[in-house]
């Protein structure tokens, strides 16, 4: 009993604690509905109308997708003021595809391959961007060779997935073991038919060069 009230305590300071993140993003009743359902122990998808959307959009709370929305919708984070329209996007890690739609609606000619190699985040991302026509999820892992890798979860919740090198094990990061299937970028050119990539988003704590194998014929702007 002891154990589970300080459970009980941990998740609603948790909670107070992104109280306002929770009512500026999604207002009053969705925050206090994100907050019992936190406290609970349970989970809920919300669904999230914008006038700038002509569907709707999916979170799940709690999670990290709130804030995650936050970022990129309300603090305007993600956004990019190029000299001439992007033609083809590339979002690695696209966790449930708020970064690709929001670059999908503000670059509606663009062609966007969406990769997510986390299974739960992938089926966020397919049922997101379902009615997105130039949004191209794909179940797999940014990487520096065409080969399997090792998913792990070093505990930052839905959006903190890292991939690493097969058979290398946790290093103390938390759960690991998950295998999924790791693209070079001259792979996914080759596979859509792209003969350059203009943007390239790729948020990693694994350096730089370990993942990227950039043609010569195309040009990215890459942003963390």
């Amino acid at each position: 009993m002891i154990e589970k009230c300080k459970i009980f305590v941990k998740r609603a300071l948790c909670i107070i604690a992104q109280c306002g993140t929770y009512i500026e993003t999604l207002g009053c009743f969705a925050a206090l509905r994100a907050g019992l359902r936190y406290v609970s122990g349970s989970s809920a998808v919300l669904k999230i109308h914008r006038p700038d959307l002509a569907f709707p959009l999916f979170l799940r709370v709690p999670s990290s997708d709130v804030p995650t929305y936050k970022k990129i919708f309300v603090d305007q984070e993600y956004r990019l003021d190029p000299k001439q329209a992007p033609a083809v996007i590339v979002d690695a890690g696209a966790n449930i595809g708020l970064a690709s739609i929001y670059w999908a609606a503000r670059f509606p000619q663009a062609k966007i391959i969406a990769l997510e190699p986390e299974a739960s985040n992938f089926q966020m991302l397919k049922r997101n961007t379902s009615q997105v026509g130039n949004i191209i999820p794909v179940c797999a892992a940014l990487w520096g060779k065409n080969e399997e890798v090792e998913l792990v979860d070093p505990g930052s919740g839905k959006w903190g997935f890292l991939a690493q090198k097969k058979g290398k094990g946790a290093e103390g990061c938390g759960l690991s073991g998950t295998r999924v299937q790791g693209v070079t970028l001259d792979r996914l050119m080759a596979d859509y038919g792209l003969n350059r990539v203009d943007i390239l988003k790729w948020i990693s704590r694994v350096p730089r060069k370990r993942f990227l194998t950039m043609p010569q014929r195309g040009s990215t702007e890459s942003m963390r």
